[in-house]
């Protein structure tokens, strides 16, 4: 299937980054690797966030601001999408209320530097609320679990008390 490519990145395997010039094509393998969309306006959290999840075979897109995002989910098939919560002109907030208004299916990750400060309408929005400073491997197992979870047609526990366990009690996410 080829798809029009504007101003996204692309992640490969070797972790090698490519930017894909306008109006070029790329032809995607069928499949079952989940895909995975990062929304975040800093482009070294962007290119860490891809680095992390190519790093584990994800097929991995980016998306420097919310309409960029929102505009690629609506012509491409996404499993779950990283969201950073502080963003200009339109934030973490509206761009996933409006990625679970037009896809309920799509699981939405809030990666962000600081949980405290995220609204409470925001975190209904999202499956799973992560900050940055996370260690990597906590911010891989719970998009794999949010993943797998997804896959086998389970909800999401609310991230508002995973969040609040997890600091009570340090706990990691389970497997």
């Amino acid at each position: 299937m080829k798809v029009p490519y504007r101003t996204f990145m692309r992640y490969g395997a070797g972790r090698q980054r490519r930017t894909v010039a306008a109006e070029l094509s790329v032809t995607f393998a069928l499949t079952p690797v989940p895909t995975i969309l990062c929304i975040d306006d800093h482009r070294d959290a962007l290119e860490l966030c891809a680095a992390f999840l190519a790093s584990e075979g994800y097929t991995v897109f980016t998306a420097p601001d919310g309409p960029s995002g929102i505009a690629f989910t609506r012509s491409h098939a996404i499993d779950a999408v990283v969201l950073d919560y502080n963003m200009p002109n339109m934030d973490g907030a509206e761009v996933a209320q409006i990625l679970r208004l037009e896809d309920p299916a799509l699981r939405v990750v809030v990666w962000s530097v600081c949980l405290e400060t995220i609204p409470e309408s925001l975190k209904w929005f999202a499956d799973v609320l992560l900050e940055k400073g996370d260690s990597p491997d906590y911010f891989l197992s719970s998009i794999a679990k949010l993943l797998h979870d997804s896959a086998l047609g389970n909800t999401p526990v609310n991230p508002i008390a995973i969040t609040r366990k997890r600091r009570r009690t340090g706990e990691s996410l389970p497997t």
